[in-house]
């Protein structure tokens, strides 16, 4: 019975100590989004969402450019997991779904997927995920290649 005691205690220390963690590592995070809302939520209104970015240093401007971004970023993704959940959902209801080698083969790509109805549920969340992520890698690299391109124009003086 003295070793089960033990273990409870020190389970319990453990847990406390786990949930001093957290609240050392969330007040600090708390006081962050406090000052950022309570020094920038003057500045949010309907401009702020319908106009275009201005250069450093000038007031104003907006984020209409990542809110499109966003939605295009967003809309690929669902286009692609729809098209997979249609397609693979169309072989199950037709029968011929134990014949598709090839939407088996996307089974080594999407970890999860099968060629069943919660298969392609799966599949198409993953499929989203990825298609989300790899859209912003390569909206990243355009903008990165882009402000290269900006910075060399405006040392050689072009305006």
């Amino acid at each position: 019975m003295r070793h089960t005691t033990l273990r409870k205690a020190l389970s319990s220390l453990f847990v406390g100590f786990c949930a001093l963690s957290v609240l050392v590592a969330l007040v600090p995070l708390a006081l962050v989004l406090f000052y950022v809302v309570s020094q920038g939520i003057t500045s949010v209104n309907l401009n702020f969402f319908t106009r275009m970015p201005r250069p450093v240093g000038e007031p104003g401007g907006g984020m209409a450019n990542a809110i499109v971004g966003t939605l295009i970023l967003t809309g690929l993704g669902s286009l692609m997991a729809l098209q997979l959940l249609v397609t693979t959902n169309w072989l199950v209801v037709r029968g011929t779904a134990r014949y598709s080698s090839n939407a088996a083969l996307l089974s080594q790509y999407l970890p999860g997927y099968t060629v069943s109805f919660l298969g392609s549920i799966i599949g198409a969340i993953e499929l989203f995920a990825v298609a989300f992520v790899v859209s912003h890698v390569l909206a990243g690299i355009y903008n990165a290649v882009a402000r290269m391109r900006m910075q060399r124009m405006t040392r050689a003086g072009h305006p």
